[in-house]
């Protein structure tokens, strides 16, 4: 029979053996003792841990940066979340509309099916400008042209986040071509920023012409800018703009691309001229 000198000692030797607080606990409590309560240095006490920071939002809410190498006018800056394309409404009738407009683009068969959706469908379709579905964002605009919706401070709202945001080139030149055929007042900002900062000669050379459509002067000082434009078709669009303005401070730019190295900006400016006199 052991003595319980060695009933101890076995215990002993357990306890050194156990590699956290749980074994040790079960090993205190074989020799019938309680677990001691863990120590807390004094400089702890003092000074606690800090509460943990809030969880940042999460991504989709939080917005996003425009990418640099997008070539945006307001590349680098934050803009809104995209809206996730099953979240832009529950109706029925628009659901299906937007579907067959991702389907098979903007086209004035598809404004007719779905002009009688009247106001509802407007709203839709300005959500959809800056839905997380790229094709969507593409067509959106164009559909609202041929919808024609009330010109409205919503409406220049959805074009100029559109124009100055806008991460993909190919939707900024739709956006801008949208305007060509639907003038929205309040956008003559918007594309004057576009002719001046926007790295994609679509997005330019059509905001040239957009901006020349609303007959906004004060979009002058930057269309005589760009009648000297690395590219062609932004100094001819520059040019025609200058020309509808019909405004004497723009004689001497068009004046000048009566020399242009291209033959197709030259014969602009010569119908321009005209209309300056």
């Amino acid at each position: 029979m052991r003595s319980p000198l060695v009933f101890v000692l076995a215990a002993i030797v357990g306890l050194a053996a156990c590699s956290n607080h749980d074994s040790a606990e079960k090993g205190l409590r074989s020799l019938g003792q309680a677990a001691p309560e863990p120590v807390v240095p004094a400089d702890v006490l003092a000074n606690p841990a800090p509460e943990p920071a809030a969880e940042a939002p999460a991504p989709e809410l939080a917005g996003f940066q425009v990418p640099t190498d997008s070539g945006a006018a307001r590349a680098g800056q934050q803009a809104e979340a995209f809206v996730a394309f099953d979240s832009l409404t529950a109706d029925a009738d628009l659901r299906g509309a937007l579907e067959d407009l991702k389907a098979n683009g903007a086209s004035r068969a598809v404004a007719d099916r779905y002009k009688a959706l009247g106001a509802k469908i407007h709203a839709v379709l300005l959500k959809a400008m800056w839905c997380d579905d790229q094709n969507v964002r593409t067509h959106a605009p164009t559909l609202l042209a041929l919808l024609e919706p009330p010109l409205t401070a919503e409406v220049a709202a959805a074009f100029n986040r559109s124009l100055l945001y806008e991460p993909n080139p190919d939707v900024r030149g739709n956006v801008a071509a949208a305007l060509t055929d639907y003038n929205v007042p309040g956008t003559a900002t918007a594309l004057v920023e576009v002719l001046e900062k926007d790295t994609n000669v679509n997005a330019r050379s059509l905001a040239a012409y957009a901006v020349g459509l609303l007959h906004d002067k004060s979009a002058i000082p930057a269309l005589i800018k760009a009648t000297r434009d690395p590219e062609t078709w932004v100094r001819l669009r520059s040019v025609k703009a200058l020309g509808k303005m019909g405004d004497k401070a723009g004689r001497d730019a068009v004046k000048a691309a009566l020399k242009d190295p291209n033959p197709l900006v030259r014969d602009n400016a010569k119908e321009a001229i005209g209309k300056l006199r």
